[in-house]
């Protein structure tokens, strides 16, 4: 093959591999876009109520049209996920989501992320999106 054959393949070959490869390493973004935690709980003793609404809204939200609306034990909850990703990517960007709001929003009252492909929220007044 001539030099000049080769030096036009090669940024095609180059680009082509990229395409392909970003074709399969697709997933759930979980990049932070916008997160604000309430100000902290004077006693942390709705924790357990707290934990046990997110985990069913978690379970919850990719199997029901990814997007859920909860209450229980003076608590409101919503999650929602990006249509385009797959359900099980959907439960896990909301895992995510859930461990970086304990981690930066530990004993708050209400909190909120978005990342670019899921949203969680809780409070304990209704609101919504």
């Amino acid at each position: 093959m001539s030099l000049l054959v080769r030096s036009l393949f090669a940024p095609i070959i180059i680009v082509a591999a990229m395409v392909f490869s970003l074709e399969f390493t697709k997933g759930e973004d979980t990049d932070i876009l916008e997160m604000g935690c309430n100000p902290k709980a004077a006693d942390n003793t709705q924790e357990d109520s707290i934990s046990d609404l997110l985990e069913d809204l978690i379970a919850n939200t990719p199997v029901n049209g990814f997007f859920q609306y909860l209450t229980g034990k003076g608590y409101y909850a919503i999650a929602g996920c990006n249509g385009v990703i797959s359900q099980d990517e959907c439960g896990d960007c909301l895992d995510d989501a859930e461990n970086k709001l304990i981690i930066h929003c530990r004993d708050a009252d209400g909190a909120q992320i978005k990342l670019v492909d899921c949203r969680l929220r809780f409070e304990q007044y209704p609101f919504s999106f």
